[in-house]
């Protein structure tokens, strides 16, 4: 025979889930062990959770109720004996795997982090620091997972390298928000005085309604963090040449960021890297930093780029002023000298200004 038991959500300083304050199971006297066992997993999310929120009150309280909701939901399936099932291995990387799992009707990503491996930051930094920035084009976790990881919602429409158009293709409305998106991602990492420091298009998730979310905060630190202790990261062919040849505490932290949004803007301008050694599958590392220093070493040699994947015998057509303006923009950012680069602020108002030139689309409707 079956008894009724009843096991109530804790509050997170305040924060309760939205669902029901109490999950009913079913216990026959033969699952005793199973129950002791889901129960024990379940009050593990629950705790790990609450402490989380706990031991971070400057969070803002809509990241502290994403949280609380979510964590719920994997609180009643560990509960209910119904874990997450693996659908499908996204990615290895050399600090974690990435998979997606069903949980109860909905699909999640889980980010598992290696063991033994050094990171720069924590699962919990990396969960603070992404939950900490206030803008909706960063995707942020849902629940602080038992073993070292880290669930977010699952974003079903690819990354960004999958929605790059094909060469000499016009610019297109959709490709000009995807990149304002990514610049007002950064300017909220930027005024909490972060530095993102991987962007590139595998970092960049476009959702169902075709917008843009920032991904991988691994690397992302304080300015004041990285003046006490300072790491070279970054992905080849996006991080910018400072990395390797300045003395750390000479660069403008944030400049890195604008380096990698110039080269995903050049990128979107004319549909390729501006180092022609990237899409070289046998150039070496060495290779690509050559290249990188030859068309930084003059402007022209930046426009010579450009003008070869957008010209037809020397010229740019005009079904193509849209992309060699946005390249333009690119340009700005992608100065040699990290304090000549431009502002955040400066790239979206240029990227918005485009927008109403050759869209006719009002700054106030982004």
């Amino acid at each position: 025979m079956s008894r009724k038991a009843n096991i109530a959500f804790d509050s997170y300083d305040g924060i309760r889930p939205k669902s029901k304050e109490r999950s009913w199971i079913e216990v026959s006297p033969t699952s005793t062990i199973t129950v002791s066992r889901t129960y024990k997993r379940s009050m593990e999310i629950l705790e790990t959770n609450h402490q989380f929120l706990h031991n971070n009150p400057e969070l803002p309280v809509s990241s502290k109720q994403l949280i609380a909701d979510n964590s719920a939901i994997f609180f009643k399936a560990e509960l209910l004996a119904r874990p997450p099932i693996l659908q499908e291995r996204l990615e290895r990387t050399a600090f974690s795997v990435v998979s997606t799992y069903k949980v109860g009707q909905q699909i999640f990503v889980k980010k598992s982090f290696r063991k033994f491996v050094e990171r720069i930051n924590s699962r919990e930094d990396e969960a603070k620091k992404t939950l900490l920035f206030d803008s909706e084009f960063i995707l942020k976790p849902v629940c602080i997972g038992p073993l070292d990881s880290l669930w977010f919602p699952f974003i079903s429409n690819g990354d960004l390298e999958l929605h790059i158009q094909p060469d000499y293709t016009s610019l297109t409305d959709q490709s000009l928000q995807f990149c304002l998106d990514i610049a007002h991602s950064l300017k909220a990492i930027h005024e909490a005085n972060h530095v993102h420091r991987d962007l590139k298009p595998f970092n960049v998730l476009i959702t169902k309604d075709m917008r843009a979310r920032l991904i991988d905060f691994g690397f992302c630190q304080s300015v004041e963090e990285i003046n006490a202790k300072f790491h070279r990261c970054g992905t080849l062919g996006y991080a910018p040449p400072e990395i390797g040849s300045y003395f750390p505490r000479k660069i403008p932290y944030k400049a890195m960021d604008i380096w990698s949004l110039g080269i995903l803007l050049f990128i979107m301008a004319t549909h390729n890297h501006p180092s022609i050694k990237m899409q070289d599958l046998t150039a070496t590392d060495s290779d690509i930093t050559e290249d990188v220093k030859y068309y930084l070493s003059k402007p022209e040699n930046l426009e010579a780029r450009a003008k070869k994947y957008l010209s037809f015998h020397g010229k740019v057509p005009e079904r193509l002023n849209a992309n060699w303006a946005l390249f333009e923009i690119a340009k700005t950012c992608l100065t040699h000298a990290p304090s000549r680069r431009a502002s955040i602020d400066t790239v979206i108002s240029e990227l918005l200004g485009l927008r109403q030139k050759f869209f006719n689309i009002e700054r106030a409707s982004y």
